[in-house]
Protein backbone atom coordinates (compact mmCIF):
# COMPACT_ATOMS: atom_id res chain seq x y z
CA UNK A 1 0.00 0.00 0.00
CA UNK A 2 1.45 3.65 -1.43
CA UNK A 3 1.48 5.61 1.54
CA UNK A 4 -0.40 9.17 0.73
CA UNK A 5 1.21 12.37 -0.47
CA UNK A 6 0.04 14.48 3.03
CA UNK A 7 1.35 11.33 5.51
CA UNK A 8 4.16 11.56 3.71
CA UNK A 9 4.68 15.22 4.01
CA UNK A 10 3.54 15.35 7.64
CA UNK A 11 6.08 12.76 8.61
CA UNK A 12 8.52 14.99 6.62
CA UNK A 13 7.75 17.87 8.96
CA UNK A 14 8.40 16.30 11.86
CA UNK A 15 11.17 15.16 11.00
CA UNK A 16 13.08 18.62 10.27
CA UNK A 17 10.77 19.67 13.18
CA UNK A 18 12.90 17.65 15.85
CA UNK A 19 15.83 18.46 14.23
CA UNK A 20 15.79 21.79 14.15
CA UNK A 21 14.27 21.44 18.09
CA UNK A 22 17.72 19.64 18.80
CA UNK A 23 19.69 22.00 16.70
CA UNK A 24 18.32 25.09 18.06
CA UNK A 25 18.50 24.18 21.80
CA UNK A 26 20.53 27.08 23.01
CA UNK A 27 21.01 26.01 27.15
CA UNK A 28 21.73 27.55 29.85
CA UNK A 29 25.41 28.86 29.97
CA UNK A 30 24.02 30.58 26.07
CA UNK A 31 20.94 32.39 28.08
CA UNK A 32 23.13 33.65 30.79
CA UNK A 33 25.47 35.00 28.76
CA UNK A 34 22.43 36.71 26.65
CA UNK A 35 21.90 37.99 30.21
CA UNK A 36 25.01 39.28 31.49
CA UNK A 37 26.01 41.28 28.36
CA UNK A 38 22.54 42.41 28.09
CA UNK A 39 22.87 44.11 31.58
CA UNK A 40 27.04 45.08 31.02
CA UNK A 41 25.86 47.06 27.94
CA UNK A 42 22.76 48.65 29.11
CA UNK A 43 24.33 49.43 32.29
CA UNK A 44 27.29 51.50 30.45
CA UNK A 45 25.12 53.31 28.09
CA UNK A 46 23.46 54.15 31.37
CA UNK A 47 26.88 55.34 33.25
CA UNK A 48 27.78 56.97 29.90
CA UNK A 49 24.78 58.73 29.30
CA UNK A 50 24.27 60.22 32.84
CA UNK A 51 27.86 61.43 32.77
CA UNK A 52 28.14 62.57 29.35
CA UNK A 53 24.74 64.92 30.54
CA UNK A 54 25.91 66.14 33.64
CA UNK A 55 29.26 67.11 32.46
CA UNK A 56 27.38 68.96 29.90
CA UNK A 57 25.37 70.98 32.34
CA UNK A 58 28.55 71.68 34.73
CA UNK A 59 30.54 72.98 31.28
CA UNK A 60 27.27 75.30 30.90
CA UNK A 61 27.30 73.91 27.45
CA UNK A 62 23.78 72.06 27.89
CA UNK A 63 21.27 72.14 24.65
CA UNK A 64 17.85 73.21 25.13
CA UNK A 65 17.29 69.12 24.18
CA UNK A 66 19.73 68.20 27.32
CA UNK A 67 17.64 70.41 29.78
CA UNK A 68 14.01 68.55 28.66
CA UNK A 69 15.97 65.23 28.40
CA UNK A 70 17.04 65.60 32.15
CA UNK A 71 13.72 66.76 33.32
CA UNK A 72 12.48 63.67 31.31
CA UNK A 73 14.73 61.23 33.19
CA UNK A 74 13.35 58.38 35.34
CA UNK A 75 14.72 58.53 38.96
CA UNK A 76 14.67 55.89 42.07
CA UNK A 77 12.24 53.19 41.34
CA UNK A 78 11.56 54.59 38.43
CA UNK A 79 14.51 54.14 36.86
CA UNK A 80 14.57 50.70 38.56
CA UNK A 81 11.40 49.79 36.47
CA UNK A 82 13.14 51.41 33.08
CA UNK A 83 16.40 49.04 33.50
CA UNK A 84 14.99 45.71 34.10
CA UNK A 85 12.88 46.48 30.67
CA UNK A 86 15.84 47.18 29.16
CA UNK A 87 17.45 44.32 30.20
CA UNK A 88 15.05 42.08 29.08
CA UNK A 89 14.02 43.41 25.78
CA UNK A 90 18.42 43.87 25.11
CA UNK A 91 18.78 39.88 26.03
CA UNK A 92 16.01 38.52 23.66
CA UNK A 93 18.00 40.58 20.83
CA UNK A 94 21.11 39.19 21.80
CA UNK A 95 19.68 35.90 21.62
CA UNK A 96 17.84 36.27 18.22
CA UNK A 97 21.17 37.56 16.97
CA UNK A 98 22.82 35.04 17.72
CA UNK A 99 21.12 32.65 17.27
CA UNK A 100 20.89 34.24 13.33
CA UNK A 101 24.51 34.47 13.57
CA UNK A 102 24.79 30.58 13.99
CA UNK A 103 21.88 28.68 12.00
CA UNK A 104 22.28 31.81 8.92
CA UNK A 105 18.49 32.15 9.09
CA UNK A 106 16.08 34.63 10.47
CA UNK A 107 15.11 33.33 14.05
CA UNK A 108 12.24 34.80 16.54
CA UNK A 109 14.38 34.37 20.18
CA UNK A 110 11.05 33.87 21.99
CA UNK A 111 10.12 30.94 19.53
CA UNK A 112 14.03 29.19 20.91
CA UNK A 113 13.25 29.73 24.49
CA UNK A 114 10.71 27.47 26.84
CA UNK A 115 8.47 28.35 29.12
CA UNK A 116 11.31 27.88 31.97
CA UNK A 117 14.10 29.62 30.28
CA UNK A 118 11.58 32.70 29.70
CA UNK A 119 10.68 32.54 33.37
CA UNK A 120 14.59 32.57 34.24
CA UNK A 121 14.94 35.60 32.08
CA UNK A 122 12.43 37.55 33.36
CA UNK A 123 13.61 36.52 37.32
CA UNK A 124 17.26 37.33 36.37
CA UNK A 125 16.46 40.78 34.69
CA UNK A 126 13.63 41.68 37.41
CA UNK A 127 11.03 42.23 35.32
CA UNK A 128 9.36 39.06 36.89
CA UNK A 129 9.00 41.11 40.22
CA UNK A 130 7.47 43.88 38.45
CA UNK A 131 4.53 42.56 37.11
CA UNK A 132 3.91 40.20 39.93
CA UNK A 133 1.07 41.36 42.41
CA UNK A 134 2.08 42.28 45.69
CA UNK A 135 0.92 40.72 49.17
CA UNK A 136 -1.02 43.53 50.44
CA UNK A 137 -1.48 41.78 53.76
CA UNK A 138 2.43 42.23 54.56
CA UNK A 139 1.67 46.27 53.96
CA UNK A 140 1.43 48.39 57.43
CA UNK A 141 -1.75 49.90 58.08
CA UNK A 142 -2.90 48.92 55.12
CA UNK A 143 -6.83 49.28 56.58
CA UNK A 144 -6.16 52.69 57.35
CA UNK A 145 -3.90 54.69 55.19
CA UNK A 146 -3.57 54.94 51.35
CA UNK A 147 0.27 53.78 50.36
CA UNK A 148 2.39 56.59 48.51
CA UNK A 149 2.67 53.79 45.53
CA UNK A 150 -1.03 53.46 45.42
CA UNK A 151 -0.18 49.66 45.77
CA UNK A 152 -2.92 48.22 47.20
CA UNK A 153 -5.36 50.44 46.80
CA UNK A 154 -7.86 48.56 44.96
CA UNK A 155 -7.47 44.78 46.76
CA UNK A 156 -8.94 43.12 44.04
CA UNK A 157 -6.24 44.32 41.37
CA UNK A 158 -3.60 45.78 43.71
CA UNK A 159 -1.56 47.41 41.17
CA UNK A 160 -4.44 49.33 39.42
CA UNK A 161 -3.13 53.12 39.28
CA UNK A 162 -0.04 52.19 41.15
CA UNK A 163 3.01 54.33 40.12
CA UNK A 164 5.24 52.42 37.78
CA UNK A 165 2.80 50.68 36.04
CA UNK A 166 2.18 50.77 31.96
CA UNK A 167 -0.61 53.37 31.03
CA UNK A 168 -3.77 52.18 30.34
CA UNK A 169 -5.39 53.18 26.83
CA UNK A 170 -8.46 54.76 25.62
CA UNK A 171 -8.04 53.71 22.33
CA UNK A 172 -5.61 50.81 20.80
CA UNK A 173 -1.98 50.90 20.16
CA UNK A 174 -1.16 51.83 16.59
CA UNK A 175 2.72 51.24 15.78
CA UNK A 176 3.87 50.67 12.67
CA UNK A 177 5.14 46.92 12.83
CA UNK A 178 1.78 46.07 15.50
CA UNK A 179 4.89 45.78 17.68
CA UNK A 180 6.47 48.56 19.17
CA UNK A 181 7.91 50.54 15.92
CA UNK A 182 6.28 54.30 15.79
CA UNK A 183 4.50 55.58 13.05
CA UNK A 184 7.41 57.19 10.90
CA UNK A 185 10.00 54.51 11.77
CA UNK A 186 10.17 53.48 8.23
CA UNK A 187 9.90 56.46 6.06
CA UNK A 188 8.87 54.93 2.86
CA UNK A 189 5.50 53.57 4.50
CA UNK A 190 2.27 54.64 2.92
CA UNK A 191 -1.18 55.55 4.64
CA UNK A 192 -4.15 55.67 2.82
CA UNK A 193 -1.95 56.21 -0.29
CA UNK A 194 0.08 59.22 1.28
CA UNK A 195 3.61 59.21 3.11
CA UNK A 196 3.12 61.14 6.59
CA UNK A 197 4.39 64.52 6.65
CA UNK A 198 7.71 65.40 8.70
CA UNK A 199 6.61 66.09 12.41
CA UNK A 200 8.95 69.74 12.28
CA UNK A 201 6.93 70.36 8.91
CA UNK A 202 3.57 70.29 10.97
CA UNK A 203 4.94 71.91 13.91
CA UNK A 204 6.51 74.53 11.61
CA UNK A 205 2.97 75.27 10.14
CA UNK A 206 0.91 75.29 13.62
CA UNK A 207 3.60 78.03 14.73
CA UNK A 208 3.95 80.36 11.61
CA UNK A 209 0.40 81.38 12.83
CA UNK A 210 0.90 85.34 13.48
CA UNK A 211 0.05 87.08 16.71
CA UNK A 212 -2.99 88.91 14.33
CA UNK A 213 -4.54 85.53 13.71
CA UNK A 214 -4.80 84.74 17.40
CA UNK A 215 -8.09 85.95 19.14
CA UNK A 216 -7.65 85.45 22.87
CA UNK A 217 -10.44 84.04 24.98
CA UNK A 218 -13.42 86.06 26.75
CA UNK A 219 -14.01 84.20 29.43
CA UNK A 220 -11.08 81.99 30.71
CA UNK A 221 -7.46 82.89 31.51
CA UNK A 222 -3.70 81.21 31.29
CA UNK A 223 -4.62 80.24 35.05
CA UNK A 224 -6.77 77.15 33.41
CA UNK A 225 -3.95 75.74 31.89
CA UNK A 226 -1.58 76.21 35.02
CA UNK A 227 -4.60 74.48 36.92
CA UNK A 228 -4.82 71.84 34.40
CA UNK A 229 -0.75 71.16 34.68
CA UNK A 230 -0.92 71.08 38.08
CA UNK A 231 -3.54 68.17 37.98
CA UNK A 232 -1.21 66.51 35.27
CA UNK A 233 1.64 66.66 37.18
CA UNK A 234 -0.59 64.65 39.71
CA UNK A 235 -1.21 62.13 37.49
CA UNK A 236 1.04 61.43 34.68
CA UNK A 237 5.14 61.54 34.17
CA UNK A 238 6.30 59.61 30.96
CA UNK A 239 9.95 59.40 31.42
CA UNK A 240 12.38 59.27 28.44
CA UNK A 241 15.20 56.40 27.59
CA UNK A 242 18.09 56.84 30.34
CA UNK A 243 20.47 55.88 27.92
CA UNK A 244 21.31 58.79 25.12
CA UNK A 245 23.22 56.16 22.59
CA UNK A 246 22.01 53.13 20.80
CA UNK A 247 21.60 49.55 22.75
CA UNK A 248 22.46 47.71 19.16
CA UNK A 249 25.02 49.81 17.75
CA UNK A 250 26.85 52.30 20.03
CA UNK A 251 25.78 55.34 17.88
CA UNK A 252 25.13 58.68 20.16
CA UNK A 253 21.69 59.76 19.33
CA UNK A 254 22.90 63.54 19.10
CA UNK A 255 25.62 62.89 16.59
CA UNK A 256 23.12 60.74 14.07
CA UNK A 257 20.48 61.12 12.12
CA UNK A 258 20.05 57.01 12.29
CA UNK A 259 17.20 55.46 13.79
CA UNK A 260 18.13 52.98 16.08
CA UNK A 261 16.42 52.41 19.77
CA UNK A 262 16.05 54.65 21.83
CA UNK A 263 16.92 57.41 19.23
CA UNK A 264 14.21 58.36 16.80
CA UNK A 265 15.13 61.98 15.81
CA UNK A 266 13.35 64.51 13.92
CA UNK A 267 13.99 65.08 10.18
CA UNK A 268 14.26 68.71 9.08
CA UNK A 269 11.79 69.84 6.00
CA UNK A 270 13.50 71.67 3.43
CA UNK A 271 13.03 75.82 3.38
CA UNK A 272 12.89 74.93 7.67
CA UNK A 273 13.47 78.71 9.49
CA UNK A 274 15.77 77.39 11.25
CA UNK A 275 17.46 74.99 9.67
CA UNK A 276 17.46 76.21 6.14
CA UNK A 277 17.13 74.19 3.30
CA UNK A 278 18.81 71.31 2.56
CA UNK A 279 19.48 70.41 6.07
CA UNK A 280 21.55 67.38 7.11
CA UNK A 281 21.05 67.79 10.93
CA UNK A 282 18.19 66.30 13.19
CA UNK A 283 16.84 67.12 16.27
CA UNK A 284 17.77 64.80 19.15
CA UNK A 285 14.48 62.92 20.20
CA UNK A 286 14.56 59.85 22.35
CA UNK A 287 11.85 57.48 22.78
CA UNK A 288 9.62 56.68 26.33
CA UNK A 289 11.17 54.46 28.25
CA UNK A 290 9.50 50.76 28.02
CA UNK A 291 7.55 49.11 30.60
CA UNK A 292 8.16 45.23 31.69
CA UNK A 293 5.72 42.56 29.88
CA UNK A 294 4.66 45.04 27.02
CA UNK A 295 6.20 44.81 23.72
CA UNK A 296 7.94 42.61 22.74
CA UNK A 297 8.02 40.82 25.36
CA UNK A 298 4.64 41.10 26.16
CA UNK A 299 3.02 37.55 25.53
CA UNK A 300 5.85 36.05 27.94
CA UNK A 301 3.76 37.46 30.93
CA UNK A 302 0.39 36.62 28.99
CA UNK A 303 0.38 40.44 28.38
CA UNK A 304 -0.92 41.88 24.78
CA UNK A 305 1.95 42.08 22.59
CA UNK A 306 1.90 45.81 22.56
CA UNK A 307 4.89 47.68 23.47
CA UNK A 308 2.99 50.33 26.45
CA UNK A 309 4.59 53.15 28.44
CA UNK A 310 5.72 53.53 32.11
CA UNK A 311 3.73 56.46 34.38
CA UNK A 312 6.26 57.22 37.10
CA UNK A 313 3.51 58.36 38.82
CA UNK A 314 -0.21 57.35 40.52
CA UNK A 315 -3.58 57.76 38.64
CA UNK A 316 -5.12 59.30 41.84
CA UNK A 317 -5.43 63.08 42.67
CA UNK A 318 -3.31 62.61 45.95
CA UNK A 319 -1.15 65.21 45.70
CA UNK A 320 1.82 62.93 44.80
CA UNK A 321 4.08 66.08 43.24
CA UNK A 322 4.07 67.13 47.08
CA UNK A 323 3.91 63.96 49.11
CA UNK A 324 5.76 61.70 46.50
CA UNK A 325 4.75 59.02 44.98
CA UNK A 326 7.36 56.20 45.87
CA UNK A 327 8.03 54.94 49.59
CA UNK A 328 11.70 56.26 49.46
CA UNK A 329 10.47 59.46 48.28
CA UNK A 330 7.67 59.81 50.81
CA UNK A 331 10.09 59.37 53.49
CA UNK A 332 13.01 61.80 52.61
CA UNK A 333 10.29 64.44 52.58
CA UNK A 334 8.30 63.34 56.08
CA UNK A 335 9.47 65.12 58.93
CA UNK A 336 9.97 62.06 60.91
CA UNK A 337 11.49 63.05 64.23
CA UNK A 338 7.75 63.25 65.82
CA UNK A 339 4.50 61.21 64.88
CA UNK A 340 2.65 64.27 63.83
CA UNK A 341 3.06 62.90 59.68
CA UNK A 342 4.29 66.21 58.90
CA UNK A 343 6.59 67.88 55.87
CA UNK A 344 9.75 68.00 56.24
CA UNK A 345 10.72 72.23 56.60
CA UNK A 346 13.80 74.51 56.37
CA UNK A 347 15.21 75.40 59.52
CA UNK A 348 17.31 78.06 58.58
CA UNK A 349 15.01 80.32 56.35
CA UNK A 350 11.36 81.16 56.24
CA UNK A 351 9.50 83.59 53.55
CA UNK A 352 7.70 86.08 56.31
CA UNK A 353 6.71 83.43 58.19
CA UNK A 354 5.63 80.75 56.19
CA UNK A 355 7.88 77.28 55.59
CA UNK A 356 10.36 76.76 53.13
CA UNK A 357 11.39 73.38 51.71
CA UNK A 358 14.36 71.84 53.28
CA UNK A 359 17.77 71.92 51.92
CA UNK A 360 18.68 68.65 49.83
CA UNK A 361 21.41 66.59 51.51
CA UNK A 362 21.85 64.62 48.32
CA UNK A 363 24.00 65.12 44.92
CA UNK A 364 21.50 66.70 42.77
CA UNK A 365 21.41 67.42 38.77
CA UNK A 366 21.11 71.08 38.70
CA UNK A 367 20.42 72.78 35.80
CA UNK A 368 20.32 76.44 36.57
CA UNK A 369 23.39 76.89 38.97
CA UNK A 370 27.31 75.93 39.07
CA UNK A 371 28.17 73.37 41.28
CA UNK A 372 29.40 74.97 43.98
CA UNK A 373 25.77 76.22 44.48
CA UNK A 374 24.60 72.51 44.40
CA UNK A 375 24.17 73.06 49.05
CA UNK A 376 21.42 75.61 48.36
CA UNK A 377 19.31 73.52 46.54
CA UNK A 378 15.52 72.58 47.61
CA UNK A 379 14.54 68.69 48.10
CA UNK A 380 11.57 68.63 46.50
CA UNK A 381 11.80 71.10 44.06
CA UNK A 382 12.90 68.50 41.19
CA UNK A 383 9.50 66.49 42.50
CA UNK A 384 7.83 70.16 41.30
CA UNK A 385 9.05 70.16 38.11
CA UNK A 386 9.48 66.71 36.92
CA UNK A 387 5.94 65.87 38.34
CA UNK A 388 6.93 63.97 40.63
Amino acid sequence: MTPSPWLLALGLYLTLSSQISAEESLGRPFILSAVEDAKRMVDEAYKYSREESLARVQKRSASASDVLRLLKQPARDTRSAVRAADYMENTLRLIQERAHHAHKRSLNATDLLTADELSTIARLTGCAARVQPPSCRTTPLINKYRTATSVCNNRKNPRLGASNTPFTRWLPAQYEDGVSQPKGWDRSRLYNGFLLPLVREVSNRILSTPNEGIESDRNYTHLVTLFGQWNDHDLTFTPTSPSIRSFSNGINCDDSCEQADPCFPIRIPDGDPRFGSNSDQCIPLFRSAPACGTGNTGHIFGANNVREQINSLTAFLDVGQVYGSEDAQARDLRNLTNDEGLLRINQRFTDNGRELLPFSTMPVNNMCHPPEDHQHLWLGRGALLRGR
